[in-house]
């Protein structure tokens, strides 16, 4: 079995385990053929030790690795690549004091998550950051209030219209992080959620939106099982709407000429193609398996991250 990577904060991370080594052997024994009898192996409690043995290189050498198990949590929450310490780099521009946060989905712990790397970013005395929304499929509501809250003091975050009547989410002060330039990056995979948060950061004007249209998910749906258990229907029951009172949803006959998801502040729209929206996400995902002194293997030319990154600078230049 040959490892491709292994997962960031992993025990196999943490004891050295690189990609391209061969496990040969497990607690001593020959390793199996089959990646089920593999897993089935190296599972076990938490803090319990299990020793891999291990060929690196060609011809290759043989090394013994102990690892300790533990529980994997994967956060929604990642910077702009992992150091060697096996955490995130969020200072994408640590000269200039610019930050870079990806948020892959809006999960239970991002908002403590984004907390966690925003109040580094402070410490380190951030002056301009980018929050990378692209290709985020959404997730948890109040999730989506709770980390929009991080970046506006007051005013109306989203309203919720059902036919039980108006649901208004509103911004507190405490907690917030300002003092910050600030640019959102989306694209036509940006959805719900996500969308949630980016419209209140533009209609806030706490941020310059750069990239391309969202995709227009903004309906909350109940799910009803049918009688019997032979399925279930998902009924509209609620939709979204802007701190600006506009509808985030797009609608089957809806036009592009219409107001619908979020769209980039003028001048700082950056369409790309599905091949480069591919090549973002391996290149997100290179980042996040390679250790502290390693590169992607074919750096990517992110176009709309570039945008954001000279947006950025601008803000730092003197007036």
């Amino acid at each position: 079995m040959v490892i491709d990577s292994a997962l960031p904060g992993s025990p196999a991370l943490k004891a050295g385990v690189l990609p391209g080594d061969r496990i040969v052997s497990i607690n001593g024994k020959p390793a199996p053929d089959k990646i089920a009898s593999v897993v089935g192996l190296l599972r076990g409690p938490a803090g319990s030790p299990v020793t891999l043995g291990l060929k690196r290189g060609d011809p290759g050498d043989l090394l013994d690795l102990q690892l300790v198990r533990d529980e994997i949590r994967l956060s929604s929450v990642k910077g702009d690549h992992y150091k060697r310490d096996a955490t995130w780099e969020f200072m994408l521009d640590d000269s200039r004091k610019i930050g870079y946060i990806r948020l892959t989905e809006v999960a239970k712990l991002s908002p403590s998550e984004m907390r966690s790397a925003l109040g580094e970013l402070t410490t380190r005395g951030m002056k301009a950051l980018i929050l990378d929304l692209r290709s985020n499929p959404g997730g948890l509501l109040s999730e989506a209030v709770a980390i929009s809250d991080l970046f506006i003091e007051s005013g109306t975050i989203l309203t919720v219209k059902g036919r039980s009547g108006d649901q208004i989410y509103e911004a507190h002060p405490e907690g917030t992080f300002s003092g910050f330039a600030m640019a959102v990056l989306v694209n036509r995979h940006t959805t719900s959620a996500a969308e949630i948060i980016a419209a209140c950061l533009q209609d806030h004007k706490r941020a310059v939106i750069i990239g391309e249209r969202t995709f227009g998910q903004g309906i909350v749906r109940s799910i009803v099982p049918l009688k019997g258990g032979s399925g279930a229907l998902k009924i509209p029951v609620a939709s979204y709407f802007r701190p600006s009172g506009k509808a985030v949803n797009r609608y089957p006959d809806a036009k592009d000429s219409e107001d619908w998801g979020v769209q980039p502040d003028e001048g700082y729209e950056v369409k790309v193609t599905e091949g480069e929206v591919a090549q973002y996400l391996k290149d997100q995902t290179q980042r996040g398996i390679l250790n502290g002194n390693q590169k992607p293997s074919a750096p990517f030319d992110d176009r709309q991250l570039t945008k954001a990154l000279n947006w950025a600078i601008t803000q730092l230049s003197p007036k």
